[in-house]
């Protein structure tokens, strides 16, 4: 039966070799990209929490709660128009507010992989 083959034979094994071999890019088995999706989470809140209050509360429901706009238009008592609006304004305001944060995480990310480059040769 299985209790007579050698330790490390079988399919099972094989597997466990094979698997020990694929590369984990998992968030939270990596602490540097751990630390960059909490700092990422912290920045995307702040925007949103800059925003004024009705692009905020569209945005949220819109997003968070998955409502539709004519939805949110009822809500709101007003248009799904005037819902819409408000949700290209929320939109375009936090890309603006995000920018910044956008081309200092790429920039910082290619200069780890240059200095990484460097220090390889």
């Amino acid at each position: 039966g299985r209790g007579d083959l050698p330790a490390g034979t079988g399919a099972a094994s094989g597997q466990e070799d094979r698997l020990a071999r694929v590369a984990d890019d998992r968030p939270d088995h990596d602490p540097e990209k751990a630390l960059l999706q909490r700092e990422i989470g912290l920045h995307i809140d702040a925007a949103i929490a800059g925003l004024p209050s009705r692009e905020r509360l569209v945005f949220e429901l819109r997003h968070y709660q998955g409502l539709r706009l004519k939805t949110i238009g009822e809500i709101l008592e007003t248009s799904e128009e005037t819902a819409r609006n408000c949700l290209f304004r929320a939109h375009r305001e936090l890309r603006a507010r995000l920018r910044d944060f956008r081309s200092a995480t790429r920039d910082a990310g290619r200069g780890r992989a240059g200095q990484f480059r460097a220090e390889k040769r």
